[in-house]
């Protein structure tokens, strides 16, 4: 399945951070705005794993807002 989540990209030393409101355990760093979002991209798929390992339901994606950036994950949950 397809998933879009908002992230917040904030400029930080030497790069961005990126921090996901929905799934606060997802926060990502990078030295560019793609990268940063290539490393979101990789975090929010490895807490989906952790969730499915877990029998944990995850957070429904919000709307993307004003300032924040859409990261588009891909997911099959076994």
């Amino acid at each position: 399945m397809r998933y879009v989540y908002p992230v917040e990209l904030l400029p930080d030393a030497g790069g961005y951070l990126i921090h996901c409101p929905d799934i606060p355990e997802v926060v990502a760093q990078g030295a560019t705005r793609d990268e940063a979002i290539a490393n979101a991209r990789v975090a929010l798929v490895d807490q989906f794993a952790s969730y499915s390992a877990r029998g944990r339901a995850f957070p429904e994606p919000s709307p993307v807002r004003k300032g924040q950036e859409a990261v588009t994950v891909e997911f099959e949950w076994q």
